[in-house]
This record gives C-alpha cells, structure tokens and sequence, in this order.
C-alpha cells in the first residue's frame, strides 16, 4: 500500500506543478521558468505518477498467494525505490536548468530503470498462471516502454552533438510520446481488462483483439507525424485499422460491464460509474484518430498548442488516471467513502472544465469563437483538480486499512 499512497502523492504535487504552471500564464510569477517547469512537469508525470503505480498494478495481476512468489517479487522495491528517486531527480534539476548535464542524467537513469523493471518482470508473467493473452499485453507493455526510451535517446544525441532538426526533434518527442500513451499505459490497461474479460466469459475474440491493438499502436505512429502525406494508400490503411482499433475498444467495454466496482456519487439520483468515464475518453481517443486523417482537421490538431495538450490530457487523465483509480476501487485495493468520493467529483469537474476550455482556446485561435477569461478559466480548472487530488490523497492516507488481503502481503508493497 505504500508506494500506492507515494503515487498518489506524486499525482497530487503533478497537479501542484500545473496549478504554478497555468498561474504563471494568466497572471505573474516572475522567478518561475516556464519551459524548465514544464518540462519538470511532464517528466515527473511519466515517471512518478503513471509509470510508478502502472509497475504497481502490474505485478498485482500476477501475484500468487505463496511463500515462493513472495520472495520473488521482493527485489522490486529496490527498483520502486530507485524509479522514486529518478521521478524527483527529474523533478528538481529540469524545474532548476531545464534541459542540461544533471537532468541528463536523472533520465537517463529513469530509462534504465525502466530497463530493470522489464527485465525482472518478464519471468514473472511467464510463470504466472493468468490468461495466455494477457500475459501478451503485459510482454508488449514492457516492450513499447523499452522501444520508447529511443525517442528521449535521439533527443540527448541532436544536442550533444548540435545537430538539431526541428523536423526529427519532433519526430522524436512524438515517438516518445506514442509509445509510452498507446503502448506502454494502455497495453498494461488491457492486459488487466484482457484478464477481466477472462475470468467472467471464454466468448470473446482474445487473440485477434490483441493482435488488432499491436498492428494499430504500431501503425497509428504515423497519425503522431505531421508532415507525412496521409492522402494516399497509407491513409486509407490507417483509415481501416483506426476503425478496428475502435471496434476492439467498444468489444472491451462491453464485455466488462460486470464489477465496475462502486461509482461516484454525485446525489441520490445521479451516480457516475468511473468506469464510464474511462469509457467515455477512451471512446473520443478513438473517434480523434478517425478525424486527424481529414485534412483540415489534422492541421487543427497538431497546428494549435491547445488542442494538442486537450488530447495529452485526455488519454493521460481520462484515459489511464481515471481507469487507475477504477481499477484501485473495484480490486478493493482502495476503499471507496465519502471523501475518496468527494475528492474524485471535484477532480472530475476540474477536468472536464479544462478539456473544454482548451478546445475553446483552439477554435478561438482559429477566430471561430470568442472566448474571454480563458487563462484565467484553465487556471480555475487546474485548481479544482488539485484540490480534488489533496482530498483523494488525504483519504487515501488516512484510511490506511484495505479490503485486499491479497495486496496487503505483499513484500514489495508494505
């Protein structure tokens, strides 16, 4: 349970970095470097919320009740430890000099011990006694994290050797990105889906769904390129194997209705399953890469900053956070009461508030709607975000005692 409780702490000061960040635009903060923030911002996000608790929830799924398994997985502390340190490394030196010796370093060793990670697990999916399938989407979680580090690796080697081409620096940046959101976050998402599905029907077409999401987090790479030509062959390939994508999300969705585990309770009439919110986004993720193949619309997706952070946050929060939380809830690794409630609703808000000014900005950008107050707004919406994460985090911490006698025991979490 503690490194469950670190990692929403971690999530938590996330959303105390953007809170200074969106302040910072809309008002004053003259001591504060923007970029050498945001870049602290988005490197701590990957490491010390999501690619922390996703290793936790990980090796839940392939844990045993046995002494033997026990011991296997204590070592992984070690390696929580070391990704801990890594995440505020990254935390303090690129918020300090931005891109530089220090913060050089501090990720590079967040990649290697990513390494370390995928290394130490693989022979604990292969010994595990979950679905055959599942054990695929957890391999090629691993993988897509490992393949990822390229595009950070790329980056280091265009500075140090003064060869920058804005062309490839983006390139790489967005490699990176695609393979950590559509492989890495969502491969661990439904491996644990995949295991779900198993354990209530054997209806269900489980290899070729996996096989479906492998060809498309391979191939939707070149949705993430700008200026490759999608008006051609390749774009009607693309077309079709978006399409499947999402018929493999709403196949998913709808053979895991049962234990969606308790949902948000707005009042007596209106409860809100977080399951349906993960749901919801991951459906617009969907009908997104559908859309950037119009070539209008793809002009409007990666020409306009807003729009491209609305779609980040979107997978990010509404996608991978939203499902992190569902799942904590329903394997009663987290019991849910009144405050985890409340903190979850007002976090909630905060987000659908941010995801809706921020497709405003972009179509104010575009002269289509005015829009007034907007920094101002996004500021609001970052607020209500952490503030609903402090609540969350409270409860989490107050309530230390968990339902899950599983989770409880194991080594690596205590």
């Amino acid at each position: 349970m503690r490194w469950i409780k670190i990692s929403i702490f971690n999530f938590t000061l996330l959303a105390l970095l953007g809170s200074i960040l969106r302040y910072k635009i809309a008002f004053s903060l003259p001591f504060i470097d923007q970029k050498n923030l945001l870049h602290a911002h988005s490197h701590f996000a990957f490491a010390g919320w999501v690619s922390q608790i996703l290793m936790c929830l990980l090796l839940y799924a392939l844990s045993k009740d046995t002494i033997e398994w026990e011991n296997k997985i204590k070592k992984f502390g070690k390696i929580f430890l070391l990704n801990l340190i890594t995440a505020y490394g990254m935390l303090i030196t690129f918020a300090y000099q931005g891109y530089a010796m220090y913060s050089i370093i501090f990720s590079t060793a967040s990649i290697l011990v990513s390494y370390w990670f995928a290394f130490s697990v693989y022979p604990l999916i292969k010994e595990s006694n979950i679905h055959v399938i599942t054990k695929k989407y957890f391999y090629a979680a691993l993988l897509f994290n490992v393949i990822s580090s390229l595009g950070p690796f790329s980056l280091a080697f265009m500075m140090v050797s003064h060869s920058v081409n804005q062309d490839y620096l983006l390139g790489a940046v967005f490699y990176y990105l695609h393979f950590q959101y559509n492989g890495w976050f969502l491969f661990v998402i439904f491996g644990t889906l995949n295991e779900q599905v198993a354990k209530q029907t054997e209806n269900f077409e489980f290899k070729r769904n996996f096989n479906v999401l492998i060809v498309a987090a391979i191939m939707t790479l070149f949705l993430s390129l700008p200026w490759i030509d999608k008006q051609n062959m390749l774009g009607i390939v693309l077309f079709a194997i978006v399409i499947m994508q999402l018929m493999v999300f709403i196949s998913f969705l709808r053979s895991t209705e049962e234990g969606s585990g308790p949902p948000l309770i707005l009042n007596s009439k209106i409860k809100i399953p977080l399951k349906r919110i993960f749901t919801f986004a991951i459906l617009i993720k969907g009908v997104l890469q559908i859309l950037i193949l119009v070539p209008s619309l793809d002009q409007y997706a990666f020409g306009l900053r807003p729009v491209i952070i609305a779609y980040l946050h979107l997978v990010l929060i509404g996608v991978v956070s939203f499902y992190i939380f569902h799942y904590l809830i329903r394997e009663k690794i987290l019991m849910m009461n009144k405050n985890l409630n409340k903190g979850l609703l007002i976090f909630l808000g905060g987000f659908i508030l941010n995801e809706i000014v921020l497709v405003l900005q972009g179509l104010s950008w575009l002269n289509i709607v005015g829009l007034p107050l907007t920094n101002e707004s996004l500021f609001l919406a970052a607020l209500l975000m952490l503030s609903g994460l402090i609540v969350v985090t409270r409860s989490v911490l107050k309530n230390a005692a968990i339902e899950s006698e599983k989770f409880r025991e194991m080594p690596f979490i205590g």
